[in-house]
């Protein structure tokens, strides 16, 4: 079971890697609520021992109940505000990631977009196209895939000419 320190950020690829163990069959999802408390750390240790322990007792029940109370406790209003605007301001090799691929700055804004956004594959497309530099239009016609699964294809595909641009 992955750990996880109490970074807002990092918490929904958590999840997801736990809900992958949770898949494994009811026994792993009745297990996980048991297992998660020891492998939480920094904040989210102080967090769960914090908690009175009858309710500890609760939401150790299962993955459900323990997912919900780690989602309702981190993910607060504030940080869907601040990962609303952080995905929506995403570009291509903004500050900090001057090196970035154009795969990456794909992944990298679908999964902002994705964390926040319930947008369909054609929107996630345009927005990812939008902090894209203007002359990835002559490469990447986004009318031209069907699939966010496409779309990234012909990232990949294009990788060198996109760098070259």
């Amino acid at each position: 079971v992955p750990k996880w320190d109490g970074n807002p950020d990092n918490l929904l690829r958590w999840i997801q890697r736990c809900n992958l163990i949770a898949e494994d069959g009811p026994k792993a999802w009745k297990q996980l609520g048991k297992i998660i408390p020891r492998v939480l750390t920094g904040p989210a240790q102080d967090w769960y021992f914090a908690l009175p322990t009858d309710y500890q007792r609760r939401i150790s029940a299962n993955w459900e109940t323990m997912r919900q109370a780690v989602a309702e406790f981190f993910l607060t209003n504030k940080w869907l505000d601040k990962t609303r605007t952080k995905a929506l301001r995403a570009t291509y090799r903004q500050s900090g990631l001057g090196r970035e691929k154009p795969t990456e700055y794909f992944l990298r804004k679908r999964e902002l977009l994705a964390a926040v956004y319930s947008f369909e594959d054609s929107a996630i497309m345009s927005e990812i196209m939008n902090g894209a530099p203007r002359s990835w239009c002559t490469v990447l016609d986004t009318q031209r895939y069907k699939t966010l699964v496409d779309f990234h294809a012909a990232v990949v595909f294009h990788e060198d000419t996109l760098l070259d641009l």
